[in-house]
């Protein structure tokens, strides 16, 4: 075990060599600035202070910091490879994936966790920001748009900024800065620098942003993937009616990297704790899982309206002003963000939504079904096994027709026309013509109208 330490951080101070020499070749080139390089780590580096990040003034510091912070290092490379694949340096790409092929079996093969995920996600985000900043410099120096139309386009999206506020902001760094601060674009939403891009006619800034989406969709996906995989069975053993809160905790915007497993400590060992957890928010449910990361809260969801109401209250952001009032008064998290007020985002997929709606619409169904003991009847064109097998003979329903029987209206997920709800006043069947009879209520052949016992 000590030898493969040994040659696993002898190889990593040859990478880190090598990382080095290609990065002063890109910025000697011309390719690129130590000033970029810092910004795409911008989010990792933030909690850096000024001062710090100023003395940063050369490749060798620059990695220093980036091993400081963890972002990389013997038993993790996989920013750096990001790193390479976004900037160009194919050679610096492949020395990083022949170190991972060296070094495989030890940790860095791990399937990937939620915490690179959401790394390797932040680290796209700066990349774009940095592109963004670059482009719109280009397109006010080729005299293609100005400044002042820039802001223009955003002021509906900046409400809260007063006259002199937006007189500040006098160049597009600063922009970008406001935009960022506001929520107008963020890690999770780039929408409207899209719609900016294609209004400008940016194709290339556009372009850009597409990719960020299509790199980053399903993150989101992956990373409850992980969770699940993690957990063994929880998705199965509660019959897809769990649900999972991704959370990202942070003071004045800046992710706090230790929350995550300050949270885990305080309510994942905890079972009082925990309990309070779910009273205090609200959900009238069990958390049945807890993830580090970007905290992953799983819930055990048991009804349709539980659901519903958690929906609702995420919709409506109540959601979130709980757990953000929950995590301020922890002393914990109060002493990590130093007495500043915690900040939370939360989001719930759609997706996991939708589909943990529909399995509790089934559950729900099947357990009526057995709670009545027998099979209901389902007037669904989906179902054709509830059609006699034999359609030469009349469909018969035992027992005399009751006078004044009503059949009920009934409503199939997959059809939308309904049984007619009256019968004949007389107590009389009723007789379908081919426009009404429905392919499985009666049998095409059928001699005689159906006799029906009671009110379905």
């Amino acid at each position: 075990m000590e030898i493969q330490d040994w040659k696993k951080f002898f190889l990593y101070d040859n990478l880190r060599v090598e990382t080095i020499r290609q990065l002063d070749a890109y910025i000697k080139d011309g390719k690129g600035t130590l000033a970029e390089l810092k910004d795409r780590f911008r989010t990792f580096l933030s909690e850096l202070t000024v001062n710090k990040r100023k003395k940063i003034d050369t490749v060798e510091k620059f990695v220093e910091a980036l091993e400081k912070q963890s972002l990389i290092g013997a038993n993790d490379v996989k920013l750096l490879k990001v790193l390479a694949e976004k900037i160009g340096l194919e050679e610096l790409k492949q020395k990083v994936e022949k170190y991972e092929a060296d070094c495989s079996g030890d940790a860095i093969r791990c399937l990937p966790t939620m915490g690179i995920q959401d790394s390797k996600k932040r680290f796209s985000y700066d990349y774009l920001r940095v592109e963004t900043i670059r482009q719109l410099q280009a397109y006010i120096a080729d005299g293609k748009g100005t400044l002042a139309e820039l802001k223009d386009c955003f002021r509906g999206s900046l409400p809260e900024l007063t006259e002199n506020e937006l007189k500040e902001i006098s160049d597009v760094n600063k922009l970008v800065k406001v935009l960022e601060e506001q929520g107008v674009i963020k890690v999770d939403n780039v929408k409207l620098l899209k719609v900016l891009a294609e209004k400008s006619g940016l194709e290339e800034l556009k372009q850009k942003v597409g990719e960020y989406e299509a790199d980053n969709a399903g993150i989101f996906r992956r990373t409850l993937n992980a969770a699940k995989g993690a957990s063994g069975f929880i998705w199965d053993r509660f019959k897809g009616t769990v649900i999972h809160l991704k959370t990202e905790i942070s003071v004045k915007g800046v992710l706090l990297t230790l929350a995550g497993a300050t949270f885990i400590g305080i309510y994942g060992m905890d079972l009082e704790k925990l309990q309070y957890f779910e009273r205090l928010i609200g959900l009238l449910d069990r958390v049945v899982a807890l993830f580090s990361g970007s905290v992953v809260i799983v819930l055990k969801l048991s009804s349709i309206s539980s659901l519903k109401r958690l929906w609702q209250s995420y919709k409506d952001g109540s959601l979130k002003e709980k757990l953000k009032k929950s995590l301020n008064e922890e002393e914990e998290l109060k002493e990590l963000s130093q007495g500043e007020e915690i900040d939370v985002e939360v989001t719930i997929d759609e997706e996991e939504y939708h589909a943990v709606l529909w399995n509790l619409i089934l559950l729900d169904v099947k357990g009526k079904s057995m709670k009545n003991g027998k099979s209901q009847r389902r007037h669904s064109v989906c179902y054709e096994r509830d059609v006699s097998e034999d359609r030469s003979k009349p469909m018969d329903v035992k027992g005399k027709p009751m006078k004044n029987a009503r059949i009920k209206r009934r409503h199939s997920v997959c059809c939308e026309r309904d049984v007619p709800e009256d019968m004949d006043p007389k107590g009389k069947s009723m007789k379908f013509d081919k426009s009404q009879r429905r392919e499985r209520d009666v049998p095409e052949d059928s001699s005689k109208a159906m006799d029906i016992k009671a009110a379905i």
